[in-house]
Order: C-alpha cells, then structure tokens, then sequence
C-alpha cells in the first residue's frame, strides 16, 4: 500500500518532487512519464520500480496503524550509539531581556558551588554512558554567568577525553553579552556552536527583543554574532528568527547584513509568533517558509526543524536519559516556566538522580490520541508535545505547522542538491 507519508511537492524550475516523511526519501521527476508511472504504482495499479519505492519508504508492507507504530517507536527509543546523547544545562533562569512574546518567569537565581559539583558529577556519568555527547547551555541567559558556563564546559571537555568521548559544546544566548572576551573564553573552554536569536533588521529586532529597561539591542547583537563567526573560523551557528507579520520583510533584511564568507556556517531557524487567541492566515506561514528559500538562495546552511530528517524524536523530551538542569541541580523535561509538570526530580549531592511521581506521569504519557494516529504529519511531530499529553490536552492548531509542507520540502530538496552540489 502507499505509505500515508508521502508528500508531493514541486521546485521552483517545476520539476515535481515526491517526498516520504517517515524515511525523508525523496524523487524528482525529469518529466510527466516517469512521474505518471510512479503514481500507477503508487495506486497499486502497476509494479513499476515497485521494490525501489518500498526500500525508500514510498510503498508499506502492512497497515496505516502499524506504519504510525513505526514512527512511534523510534522516539521512545534511548539515545543511540549512532547519534549524540542530548543534554542541557541552565546555570540561571535570569535574563537581562525582557521580549516581548516570552513566557518565561524570570528567577534571578544562580547556580552555586554545591550545585555546580553536582552537575559535574551527573554529567560525569552521564558522558561516560554515551560515545556522543552534545551539551547545550541554556536559560534564561546563561552569559549572566558566562564564567561558571566557561568554567565547567573545560571541566566536562576534560572528563569527555578521560572517557575518550565524542563532546560538542553549544550555547544558546541572545548575544548581547557576547562580546570578544567573553566569546574567547568560551571558545577556549571548547564551545563550538552558538545560537542566537535575532528578529529581523533593525525595529525588527528593537521593537521586540529588548533590554529590561526597554532599550535596543540589535546592533549590539549583530556586532557579537557577526564578530565571534569572524574570528573563529570552525564556530558555527544558528541565527533564528520569531517572526511576526510586519517583521517578515525585515528578516530578509537582515540576511543581507551577515557577510557572505560567514553564511555558509550559519544555518537559519525562522519560526511564527503565535500569540493566544491570535489568529494567523496561511499566507503567513508561507511567508516565513520564503525566509528559509531566501536564506538557501543566499549561501545559508539549511536548519531541518521544519521537516526533521532522519531524527529518532521531534523532541529529545521524549527521551528517558534527556533532561534540562535547573540552577539548583532539578531535573526537568523542558523549560520549567510555569510548567511544574515537567519537573520530575533532582541531582543528590554524590551525581545521581532522584526522581519523584512527575517522572511516572510523563512516562505513562507516551502514546499519542488517536487524531494524533490517523494524522498525516504524525511523522513529523510523533504526536505533539508530550507535555500536552501529561496534561491531557491538544493543541488545535498544531496542523499550522504544515500549512506550507510543500514549501518545506521544496526548501529540503534545494538543501540537498546544493550539499550535492558542492561535494563534486
């Protein structure tokens, strides 16, 4: 039978495209013979390159529910030896921004002393159960406490070689602390990836992602960003953008302002504000896919957020070994703003973890409802935030995440050949 996760798709030269979701295998077709016949075999009316479009996912040998069940199955897995073990730590939830859009209760608690060797000895085990580590750090903003960050990142950089493990160092920060000392003093201690939010050119950024005292931060920020991706020539980065309908034009905008020697190591992550109540139309979900066209078009690295390739998970919160690190050793699932559920133990003073009853409720909330299970993009989300299943609710808009699936997939194949392209 055809697989339920075949997507059908087009480039900008016309060219039509078939993409599987499940196995993220993908044709192109040089004209409307070739495509006509796949389709014959696809309706099961003709056997033509039957085996090849079952290796690749086009065709299932079986029902709709056991092809979901496979896609299921891969995010409850552990973490694989094929892939890095996820990680994540916030030595604070303070943030010297105040944005606009953000959910998050600022707490300007800091990570101390005794709560620091308890990470390290968590994070010991945790990089000797693994041969691939990435560890991210996280807040609030954690260049609030860039020492400490710089400081344990060595710490974990030396207990990864001890281990003779795989470790890549990544840092999630707004930039606006990330001047050359600090940038230099991470960089040392093994940081090898940032991450840094900025939302468009000029009031794109000013209107939205400012200081406490409501002042501008976007020259500042695309100076750090643009300066420490000069500087160090094997730093890659990610530079996302929330977007909201007046601010589109100004993501293109600022695409222009990155120097093209940089864009390559610069993957670009354009996302939609969705504000409670607020309703978006799909123009605009296919405005932002446009950012990610023009950002490939313009010698930027493709981020797969949109359509994940070949991930275990949509989510590492769905994996048992995954957790964020609170300030004060917790063990959470996801950023904990206002969400005690996702609370679900802590790090004891010798490493080890102790959990509590919030780590049976999100065990227990592994299966997905059953709109979740006949839904076509069940593939790419695997059932939506687990959270929401913990809570016992669903997020009605979550198909708006696919409102430009054929834009996404076009975007996907321009990634590729371009990849392609510049291997030969």
């Amino acid at each position: 039978m055809e697989s339920r996760y075949n997507f059908w798709s087009s480039t900008e030269q016309g060219q039509t495209l078939l993409f599987n979701g499940r196995t993220g295998a993908m044709l192109c077709f040089p004209d409307a013979v070739e495509e006509d016949r796949i389709r014959q075999t696809l309706r099961g009316d003709s056997d033509y390159q039957q085996s090849l479009l079952k290796r690749m996912g086009f065709l299932w040998d079986g029902t709709a529910q056991s092809e979901a069940e496979a896609v299921l199955a891969r995010r409850n897995e552990m973490f694989q030896r094929d892939e890095p073990a996820e990680l994540m730590i916030s030595p604070t939830y303070g943030c010297n921004f105040r944005c606009t859009y953000c959910y998050v209760c600022f707490d300007n608690y800091k990570m101390n002393a005794e709560a620091e060797e308890r990470v390290l000895k968590y994070c010991r085990g945790f990089i000797d159960k693994f041969p691939k580590v990435n560890i991210t750090w996280f807040g609030g903003e954690p260049l609030l406490v860039w020492e400490q960050v710089a400081r344990i990142s060595r710490q974990l950089a030396v207990y990864a070689t001890e281990s003779k493990r795989s470790l890549n160092l990544l840092i999630t920060t707004n930039g606006y602390l990330l001047n050359e000392k600090v940038m230099r003093t991470l960089y040392n201690a093994g940081v090898r990836y940032i991450h840094v939010t900025i939302d468009g050119c000029d009031q794109g950024q000013d209107t939205r992602r400012v200081m406490q005292d409501g002042s501008a931060t976007y020259q500042k920020v695309l100076h750090n960003f643009i300066d420490a991706m000069q500087t160090y020539p094997d730093l890659n980065g990610t530079l996302r953008m929330n977007l909201e309908p007046d601010s589109i034009s100004l993501a293109h905008e600022l695409l222009q302002k990155i120097p093209k020697s940089l864009r390559g190591r610069i993957a670009v992550h354009p996302t939609p504000v969705i504000w409670d109540g607020v309703i978006r139309d799909n123009q605009f979900f296919c405005n932002v896919a446009d950012v990610v066209s023009h950002a490939l078009d313009e010698g930027y690295a493709y981020y797969d957020n949109d359509i994940p390739i070949g991930r275990r998970r949509h989510c590492n919160a769905e994996c048992a070994d995954y957790f964020q690190i609170g300030p004060k050793g917790e063990l959470h699932k996801c950023s904990p703003s206002n969400k005690p559920e996702v609370t679900v133990g802590h790090i004891n003073e010798n490493g080890e973890p102790v959990y509590h009853e919030n780590k049976i409720a999100w065990e227990n909330a592994s299966k997905p409802d059953k709109q979740c299970l006949n839904c076509k993009f069940l593939c790419f989300c695997q059932g939506g935030c687990r959270l929401d299943r913990v809570r016992g609710e669903h997020d009605p808009r979550c198909r708006e995440n696919y409102i430009a699936i054929t834009q996404h997939i076009a975007n996907y194949y321009k990634a590729h050949m371009r990849n392609r392209n510049n291997e030969r």
